[in-house]
């Protein structure tokens, strides 16, 4: 049997977190969500995603800057987003 792919999704409003999160899930995909634009790059390296969904409009920093820093880490900058 193969292994699920991984979607991190990452976005501030819980209330699309869950709805994207449930829409994944029930098409087979394992699911991690977080509402923390500051915690994308350590849990992308620590979960390994297949895929990141990433909120371009975010309080605490915009979803550009987090691509910046995803594209700058080594670990992590092939990820797709």
């Amino acid at each position: 049997m193969s292994e699920k792919k991984k979607i991190l999704i990452v976005d501030d409003d819980s209330r699309i977190t869950d709805l994207l999160s449930d829409f994944c899930g029930d098409h087979g995909y394992e699911v991690k969500t977080l509402n923390d634009s500051r915690q994308v790059v350590s849990t992308a390296m620590a979960w390994r995603p297949d895929l990141i969904t990433l909120d371009l409009e975010m309080p605490e920093r915009t979803g550009l800057e987090v691509l910046q820093e995803i594209r700058g880490n080594p670990e992590t900058h092939s990820l797709p987003v």
